[in-house]
């Protein structure tokens, strides 16, 4: 694999060379050489992601709850009129 020398992250030039021995070397450190260790923005990126994904669990659980409700009140309606008429009784 060849990777340029960047002197805005600085990291230096990796040669590809036709037969190569490397030592394995996680993917972080070769495809994101620009990130930093330290650099303080991974708890702040983890706790965005998370509120987001709760939100949308919440507004999903919201929504069904609604939908569920929804469907309740006409049940509740359809069972009270009958409630008032005799049971041999048919409506037109």
């Amino acid at each position: 694999m060849y990777l340029p020398a960047d002197r805005d992250i600085p990291a230096g030039e990796v040669p590809a060379a036709a037969r190569i021995d490397r030592a394995f070397v996680p993917d972080k450190q070769l495809l994101q050489r620009e990130a930093r260790a330290g650099s303080g923005l991974i708890v702040p990126a983890v706790g965005v992601v998370l509120g987001l994904t709760l939100g949308l669990i919440a507004a999903l659980a919201w929504g069904l709850v609604r939908l569920a409700g929804s469907s309740e009140a006409p049940r509740q309606a359809a069972s009270r009129a009958s409630a008032g008429r005799p049971s041999g009784v048919a409506t037109a």
